[in-house]
C-alpha cells in the first residue's frame, strides 16, 4: 500500500488550531456554560446563546481537523480565513446577537461571554498567523 507522506505531515500550527478548537468546545460545554433552566423548566435567552456558541465551537473543531488532513496550502489558507470569520461571529453571539441575562453575576455574563470572547480572539490570532505563515511560505 502506497501512502502519501505529504498527506500525513502534520505541522505545529495544525495541532495548535485543533487544540484551541477542542479546548473551546470542551470549555463551553463543561465549565463555562450558560445559565441553567429556571425553576419552572423553561430556558432563558442565554441558554440558546450557549447552544449557538457550542454549535459554532463544534464547527470550528471540524474545520481545524480538516485543516490537518488537507495537503494544499491554498485550501488551508481558505480555511484560515473562514475560521477567522466564524470566530468573529461566535464572539459576537453572546450579548450582541443573542441577549443575555440582565445581571452581570449570572453564569452567562460572568463565565460564558468572557470565555467565548477570549478563545475566539486567540483563535483569530492563530488563524491569521497560520495564514501569514502560508503566505510567506508561498513566496
Amino acid at each position: 500500500m502506497i501512502v502519501n507522506k505529504k498527506f500525513l505531515k502534520i505541522s505545529v500550527p495544525d495541532l495548535i488550531l485543533v487544540a484551541l478548537s477542542l479546548f473551546f468546545l470542551v470549555g463551553i460545554t463543561c465549565i463555562f456554560d450558560a445559565c441553567p433552566p429556571k425553576s419552572d423548566g423553561t430556558y432563558m435567552n442565554c441558554y440558546y446563546a450557549g447552544e449557538v456558541v457550542t454549535a459554532i465551537a463544534a464547527l470550528l473543531l471540524a474545520l481545524s481537523v480538516a485543516h490537518v488532513f488537507l495537503p494544499s496550502g491554498e485550501i488551508k489558507m481558505g480555511l484560515d480565513v473562514g475560521m477567522v470569520g466564524i470566530s468573529a461571529v461566535c464572539a459576537a453571539v453572546p450579548k450582541t446577537i443573542i441577549p443575555l441575562c440582565m445581571m452581570n453575576t449570572m453564569d452567562c455574563n460572568a463565565s460564558m461571554r468572557p470565555w467565548t470572547i477570549a478563545v475566539c480572539v486567540v483563535l483569530i490570532v492563530a488563524c491569521l498567523a497560520d495564514f501569514v505563515f502560508f503566505l510567506r511560505k508561498r513566496k
